[in-house]
């Protein structure tokens, strides 16, 4: 999702910049080298390390295209506040990582939008605290505990009254994103994500590819319907479940 410029300092350019060249362009996370300013892309591939080249490509269908957008370096707010830009805030991360670490703070990111557009005080939120403004809050679950992962419950209003106590109509509702942790006997377990969403026809379970992750998770909080949502998940893949075949008339 595109960046509200207005929520940030006149002279972030530069401050991104200066964060980055001091992390050398390395992702602070995974290490990943990143693209320098001016750079081409062809460059960049060839002075990638083999251990980081793999990534670079991604099978869709029977082609195989570059993915440099993986090499992309970002600057996060932790707290993901855009005004804070204390230097203790501020991480240099590539576009994959920035991507991850937005998808487990999504229910402070949803708290802070809602914040900001007038609608609710974090405090009110964070203390339990129910606004007469809104409609009753449903709890997610992003998380299924069966796997293995935490559970984490995010606060979500409903569109209207009259659904307060259900999900919305089947095929527009967002879904959600599950996390689940394997290996977890490594000292780094695996983590991989998968879409799902409950179907008029079922349940979807769908994995995320690493490379669509950031895009699924900004259409699921711009609250997009859930075909849309699908279409992206299983856009390239041989195998989809039955499922999502059915809906999507595969």
């Amino acid at each position: 999702m595109p960046m509200d410029r207005s929520l940030y300092p006149a002279n972030w350019d530069e401050l991104a910049l200066q964060i980055k060249t001091e992390a050398n362009w390395r992702c602070t996370k995974c290490g990943r080298p990143c693209r320098q300013p001016g750079e081409a892309v062809s460059a960049l591939y060839e002075r990638l390390p083999d251990s980081w080249k793999p990534l670079w490509w991604e099978v869709i269908g029977d082609v195989r295209e570059p993915r440099p957008g993986r090499f992309k370096l970002t600057v996060a707010h932790l707290d993901h506040v855009p005004q804070n830009c204390d230097r203790t805030n501020l991480k240099a991360l590539c576009a994959p990582c920035h991507g991850t670490y937005d998808l487990k703070q999504m229910g402070r990111k949803r708290v802070l939008k809602a914040e900001r557009h007038g609608q609710l005080r974090t405090d009110d939120i964070l203390n339990g605290a129910q606004l007469a403004l809104l409609p009753e809050l449903v709890v997610y679950q992003r998380v299924d505990l069966r796997s293995g992962g935490k559970r984490t419950m995010v606060p979500k209003p409903l569109d209207s009254a009259e659904n307060r106590r259900k999900h919305r109509a089947h095929g527009h509702a967002s879904g959600w994103i599950e996390e689940r942790i394997g290996n977890r006997g490594r000292k780094q377990p695996s983590v991989s994500y998968y879409y799902r969403w409950d179907s008029p026809r079922g349940r979807v379970s769908e994995y995320i590819r690493a490379s669509k992750l950031a895009r699924v998770t900004g259409l699921i909080e711009a609250e997009r319907p859930a075909l849309e949502v699908l279409r992206v998940v299983v856009d390239g893949k041989r195998k989809v479940s039955g499922v999502s075949a059915e809906l999507l008339g595969k």
